[in-house]
């Protein structure tokens, strides 16, 4: 994974979705823990010891809490959240295997069970760890699958009253606030980069996501201002098998939405044809394979600007 880079007051941990084949149908059955102090059915994490790397705090806690030796298979990203205490907490996961468990109650999980992928989603207690169970299906079955969160830049101030070059225009404070709530909503799911437009709108709208998810905000020129679609396009196909935040401009999504019309990608959403029709902070969700995006939807900015 990408490098960590770590807020004050930020808690780093790590963990695993474990999962291992029915012998019968060889379908994926994935392990659960309970844990007796929060009263949750959650996956397999605990805090990095100090001087520990991510990958081997997730292999370390996945055997102390479960008795399972994991075999590591695939990256899956990470997830942030607010602890009780409010303080922002970022764990990375890996999709592991887990093909012998001996389990013994202990001090942080007294109870664990395999569960198809649909028993799990009902037995799950956060909703973030339901989209990251969504993701470790995906990488487990279709490995070249990959998802892009496309978003206009938020509400910057009006051009002609911008004295400087526009690339140094920033946000207004309604673009900061719906920077902030752009931030909230994207970080429930588990990502793996996070790439930006250079002009200073568009960095500004990707800060508040970068410094809680404590992953480095790339600056991507195929997403500036004016950029081709076959460029963005070119791009995307870089990211295959996944999930990454892309920040640019109204011009580049509605001219790469409408080449994937013509194209003939599944598209569900508004009509686009310029980029007046793209709300500032909204979002389309592309999903992937392999080099392609196959098909598209979008999602109304979390804040709206007017």
């Amino acid at each position: 994974m990408v490098e960590y880079r770590a807020s004050k007051g930020d808690i780093a941990a790590a963990g695993g979705v474990v999962f291992r084949r029915r012998k019968k149908d060889g379908s994926p059955l994935f392990l659960l823990v309970h844990r007796p102090r929060y009263k949750d059915w959650t996956f397999p994490k605990g805090k990095l010891d100090k001087g520990e790397s991510f990958i081997d705090a997730a292999v370390r806690e996945v055997a102390e809490e479960t008795g399972v030796d994991p075999e590591v298979h695939l990256p899956l990203g990470t997830v942030t959240y607010t602890t009780g205490n409010k303080n922002n907490k970022v764990v990375r996961y890996w999709l592991m295997e887990g093909k012998k468990e001996k389990f013994k109650p202990n001090r942080e999980v007294d109870r664990v069970l395999w569960l198809s992928g649909d028993q799990a989603r009902l037995q799950l207690t956060y909703d973030r760890s339901e989209k990251l169970l969504q993701w470790a299906e995906t990488r487990l079955e279709k490995p070249d699958d990959g998802k892009v969160y496309l978003v206009r830049h938020a509400k910057a101030g009006r051009r002609k009253d911008f004295s400087g070059a526009d690339i140094d225009r920033p946000l207004s404070k309604t673009g900061r606030k719906q920077a902030v709530a752009l931030g909230n909503f994207l970080a429930g799911y588990p990502l793996m980069r996070l790439a930006t437009s250079p002009a200073l709108r568009c960095r500004e709208t990707l800060d508040p996501l970068a410094t809680t998810m404590a992953l480095p905000a790339e600056v991507e020129g195929s997403l500036a201002e004016g950029s081709s679609p076959e460029l963005v396009a070119k791009h995307i196909g870089t990211l295959a098998g996944s999930t990454s935040v892309l920040i640019t401009h109204g011009d580049v999504i509605a001219n790469l939405v409408g080449m994937l019309r013509a194209d003939g990608v599944k598209l569900k959403g508004p009509h686009v044809s310029a980029k007046g029709d793209i709300e500032k902070g909204g979002i389309w969700v592309l999903r992937t394979r392999g080099r392609k995006i196959r098909k598209a939807r979008y999602v109304p900015p979390p804040v709206r600007s007017d």
